[in-house]
């Protein structure tokens, strides 16, 4: 994320592998500098998005301000997800849930004063009608920290700190995607940019850091300060603006409660 950084992002750590035109100590090198980038648990994300039709890039987006609360451990991952602004969808939440038995996804109606549960592929779609879904930070996590990935190739990109890899995810990973094609910047250990492709080959996700985006370091992490997402399935494109990036000592448990994570307290 640093969401939101693939948010961050999609999904790298090691099997054994094969690496073309460079030794595989080094590619390890950079793909461990990569996941001990990642932010520690518990930590908020505080962010904005804007949500447009990949096919209009002149229409006008609304902006939605919210705030991501994670927390891992124990084999289990718990992300909470509320809007702050503007005044008509502030309130609306989503809560994920997963653990060694599966993964749930809550949404909250402040309307309606109500929580229901959402099943099926609508598990992945994107919260707050943007293309940033959820189990991004799932897939990240769970890839990442887990070592469940084949690297099968790489080799060097413009300029020349930074390194393109492929790779396809194993059985184990769990992932939606047959192929990752992403690009990482080596100094500043992390992915700026990542292709994701569905099972059957075709173009699902798009993650990008623009060009203008320089990265930030914050509470001793590095995260683009924006980031772009295209999910070819609901023809959306987002842009995500990564304010603040905050490490709590702890959260209240109700943020990742299926009763009250919609109430902020």
């Amino acid at each position: 994320m640093r969401m939101l950084r693939l948010a961050l992002m999609v999904m790298l750590a090691l099997d054994t592998g094969e690496a073309l035109g460079e030794e595989v100590p080094e590619s390890q090198r950079i793909l461990e500098c990569v996941r001990d980038n990642l932010p520690g648990s518990p930590r908020v994300i505080e962010a904005v998005v804007r949500t447009r039709p990949l096919d209009a890039p002149d229409t006008a987006t609304e902006r939605i301000a919210f705030e991501v609360a994670v927390r891992d451990g124990n084999g289990k991952l718990s992300i909470s997800a509320i809007v702050t602004a503007p005044s008509a969808l502030a309130g609306s939440a989503y809560l994920f849930l997963r653990d060694a038995d599966g993964a749930a996804l809550h949404y909250y109606n402040p309307e309606l004063d109500r929580v229901r549960a959402i099943h099926g592929d609508s598990e992945g779609a994107g919260i707050f009608g943007s293309a940033l879904s959820l189990s991004d930070f799932d897939n990240i996590e769970r890839t990442m920290r887990s070592a469940s990935i084949a690297l099968r190739g790489e080799r060097a990109a413009d300029p020349s700190h930074h390194r393109r890899f492929t790779v396809l995810p194993t059985p184990s990973a769990r992932s939606p995607f047959g192929r990752i094609d992403m690009t990482v910047d080596t100094e500043r250990c992390f992915v700026i940019a990542a292709e994701a492709a569905s099972r059957d080959g075709e173009l699902a996700r798009r993650f990008r850091v623009p060009e203008d985006a320089l990265a930030r370091r914050e509470a001793g992490f590095w995260y683009p300060q924006r980031l772009i997402i295209e999910d070819h399935a609901s023809g959306r494109h987002s842009e995500v603006e990564i304010q603040r990036l905050r490490l709590p000592e702890q959260l209240p448990e109700a943020r990742f409660s299926p009763e009250r994570f919609y109430i902020r307290e």
